[in-house]
């Protein structure tokens, strides 16, 4: 059965024996772009959903029905806090302290700063020692291959001392 995550796809079909000659027939119509083929495209579905495909062969007139799920997996969601943190300058700053992640599972990460630097990291929580403000992206890939949206932070180094944040404090 097919799965995605909520983009739509192609769901594949193989119809064999009597005459070869298939008419087929898809239920229900919302979702499905051109339910007559044997291969149609469903989009943007928003939940899991069953599809009925009729095939009938037009030489015999003899049909068979089939139910076919199609999995829509939600896309994880990542939480960063929306306002800078402010930390004290020469300190490092854990990316991940204040980070949530809620979807299925199995996350793979990829952070990225945003100035323009080709700093990028696959860890979960890296460590980083801005000498400037700098935000920083983050997006997540679940066990099932979906994507979030980009996630971020900005990061402030800060001489001031009642300014500075470090995480455990």
């Amino acid at each position: 059965a097919p799965a995605d995550c909520g983009e739509g796809g192609m769901i594949q079909t193989v119809a064999r024996g009597g005459s070869g000659k298939y008419r087929f027939r898809w239920w229900p119509q919302r979702y499905i772009d051109y339910r007559n083929f044997a291969n149609p495209f469903y989009s943007r579905p928003t939940r899991s959903q069953y599809f009925t495909l009729q095939v009938t062969d037009v030489g015999t007139g003899e049909f068979l029905g089939q139910r076919i799920k199609v999995t829509v997996w939600r896309n994880p969601r990542v939480y960063l806090p929306r306002r800078a943190v402010r930390i004290k300058k020469g300190s490092s700053y854990d990316l991940s302290s204040r980070l949530r992640v809620y979807g299925n599972g199995g996350y793979s990460y990829q952070w990225q700063a945003l100035d323009g630097s080709d700093w990028s990291s696959t860890d979960p929580s890296p460590v980083v020692t801005p000498t400037r403000s700098t935000s920083y992206g983050l997006t997540v890939t679940d066990s099932k291959g979906c994507v979030s949206r980009m996630g971020r932070i900005t990061l402030i180094p800060s001489r001031r001392k009642e300014a500075a944040f470090e995480p455990g404090n």
